[in-house]
């Protein structure tokens, strides 16, 4: 139901993400551990978001960053207001790092590739709802200033629909 809307509500999205991390966790034998937090100055009920924008970078967390780490396996997802008009969603794992992940991706083509596809999805957001839609990718660092996991962090304005924009029927 929900990919038929250009939107969704943010609890719904929480929900959705909820449980694909329930699967994936069973699917490995609990080889990680996650959270999902709000702020409080967030009404998910309130808020929407796109579809099928935040999954991909949580796929990409547990596949290339986390399964592949020996030891603790740590994913956390949090939903933030930057400011009065911005939403900020961190999904930040303690993997291996992007540039080890490189190495152990047969095609890394593949994946720059969805990442450029999601960005080209959110300059058309930005276009069609005027605003600031982003996305940064980094490392994390540890005390001894070596790579401790990736950092993603989306930049999505408020629009704050009580309906979503639009929806579509296929079939």
């Amino acid at each position: 139901e929900s990919n038929v809307h250009e939107s969704i509500r943010l609890k719904e999205e929480i929900g959705i993400l909820g449980k694909y991390l329930e699967i994936e966790a069973l699917r490995f034998d609990n080889a990680f551990s996650y959270s999902i937090l709000v702020s409080q100055e967030i009404d998910p009920e309130q808020v929407f978001i796109p579809n099928f924008l935040i999954q991909p970078f949580i796929e990409n967390a547990l596949r290339h960053g986390l399964l592949p780490k020996l030891g603790d396996k740590q994913l956390n997802i949090s939903f933030e207001r930057q400011d009065k008009g911005t939403l900020v969603c961190t999904v930040d794992d303690n993997g291996i790092g992007r540039k080890k992940a490189s190495e152990n991706i047969s095609s890394s083509y593949t994946k720059s590739l969805s990442i450029q596809f999601i960005r080209r999805r959110l300059q058309v957001l930005g276009k069609m709802h005027n605003g600031n839609y982003a996305v940064t990718i980094d490392d994390t660092l540890n005390e001894n200033r070596e790579i401790a996991g990736t950092r993603v962090k989306i930049q999505i304005p408020l629009l704050n629909y009580q309906t979503p924009a639009k929806s579509y029927t296929y079939g």
